[in-house]
């Protein structure tokens, strides 16, 4: 049963890394292991009530422009950013990246710190969300993510239309929504699995060919990450777990002495008849009672004639 930890962990035993975990994800990393900083996304890999889970942590400013199919306004962007983080996390994170030294399943989780039309230049991505007319127009239109500035990028930035939230078929008996695929290369798999060259060429339901079925070798850097840790974390693991089940046994042990140091003071009281206000009853030895005269058979007193 995994334990709940608190921000404090830190200090209970040398880290494994030695960069805090942001403040943005403090509700959820109850420990953190620190994490490894990078220029498309930050990791971390932590110990949550659910036992350990490396972190994707990444920052994004959204740039929307206007289109064909007319202006944004500010609740479109919203509802596009809400809809935008929930399919990315509910397709690409996994219960089973891979297990720690001890057998323990690792986890992957994607958590995001969002910017709307910010001037800001520290996000990880900025991603460019273009308006567009129809689902016609979707099937021409050409998303991409530019990880470094090229001849056919002037900057480094992910490319996406209105519509790439909605299953497009790209082949047959397969769907995909664009947004995923892309997100594919934003952390940092760079292969287009749809492209002949391609090891995966006939692997249509592929994720990052034609279809949305996520691949271990789509979340490798993850996996390494998280085995490269796993054997010196679940060693402190062990250790602070022993450490946080003796201070619980002490206090436990120190609650039942208070409970029982409580309820004799009741006892007690209730016998003098404090707590009722009524006179303390007149206790009577009789026979067959402990201390009564049956008990110890006092002989009959003799009297002189």
């Amino acid at each position: 049963m995994a334990i709940q930890f608190t921000n404090s962990l830190e200090q209970e035993f040398p880290v494994v890394s030695k960069m805090s975990i942001p403040y943005e994800l403090n509700p959820y990393g109850q420990a953190s292991s620190g994490g490894r900083t990078g220029t498309d996304f930050d990791m971390y890999f932590v110990e949550s009530p659910w036992g350990p889970r490396v972190i994707c942590f990444m920052k994004l400013n959204f740039i929307f422009t206007n289109g064909s199919g007319g202006a944004w306004d500010d609740g479109e962007r919203r509802d596009w950013v809400a809809n935008w983080t929930s399919q990315i996390a509910g397709r690409w994170s996994t219960n089973r990246l891979t297990t720690t030294s001890d057998g323990r399943p690792v986890g992957l989780r994607f958590y995001f710190s969002i910017q709307i039309n910010s001037s800001s230049q520290s996000a990880h991505w900025p991603v460019h969300v273009e308006k567009i007319k129809d689902s016609e127009e979707h099937k021409r239109y050409k998303s991409l993510t530019c990880t470094r500035k090229s001849p056919l990028c002037e900057m480094r930035h992910v490319q996406l239309s209105s519509f790439d939230l909605k299953p497009l078929s790209l082949e047959p008996g397969v769907t995909q929504r664009i947004a995923l695929h892309e997100f594919g290369h934003m952390i940092g798999y760079m292969e287009d699995e749809y492209k002949r060259r391609s090891r995966y060429f006939g692997e249509t339901g592929s994720m990052m060919h034609s279809g949305e079925a996520v691949e271990p070798r789509h979340l490798k850097p993850f996996k390494d990450y998280a085995d490269s840790l796993s054997r010196t974390w679940d060693t402190h693991m062990h250790a602070y777990s022993k450490k946080v089940q003796a201070e619980q046994h002490k206090i436990a042990l120190l609650a039942q002495k208070q409970t029982k140091a409580t309820m004799d003071s009741i006892r007690f009281q209730n016998a003098g008849g404090i707590l009722s206000g009524k006179p303390a009853p007149q206790y009577v030895l009789k026979p067959g009672m402990p201390g009564g005269p049956s008990e110890y058979k006092v002989p009959p007193l003799l009297h002189k004639r």
